[in-house]
């Protein structure tokens, strides 16, 4: 059984505020010029990284908490450490898991992210991916 495919984007890898990191949820930013038709927010994701295949945690959209309203792309990805800065990759979003929102501090952000990561894996394991 698989997902159904809902959209697929192009980008590399770049730098950004390691905020993610501190976390204790490293991610990957994408920088692409195309913008996605989705709406903001959370993901289940397949990435393609130098022929390899990935699965993770999008978030698309602006960064309420923090005040940014640019709109970003970042993959936290399963069981990944690796350095691809500079390096193309191809992410194919599947579920969504919810909107993007505004969380009143850090650790707020922290739980709900747990929450996904849980859930993304649960969509995962569902479908014969994990």
């Amino acid at each position: 059984m698989t997902m159904p495919l809902k959209k697929k984007i192009k980008g590399v890898v770049k730098n950004g505020k390691a905020r993610g990191r501190t976390f204790g949820f490293p991610t990957i930013n994408i920088e692409t010029h195309l913008r996605p038709k989705i709406k903001q927010g959370v993901y289940v994701c397949r990435l393609n990284i130098d022929d390899e295949t990935y699965y993770g945690v999008m978030h698309y959209g602006q960064r309420p908490t923090f005040s940014e309203r640019a709109l970003r792309l970042e993959v936290h990805i399963f069981d990944f450490d690796y350095d691809v800065y500079g390096t193309e990759v191809t992410i194919d979003f599947y579920e969504f898991i919810r909107s993007t929102v505004r969380f009143t501090s850090k650790e707020k952000l922290i739980e709900q992210i747990t929450k996904d990561l849980i859930r993304a894996r649960e969509i995962l394991k569902e479908q014969g991916f994990f």
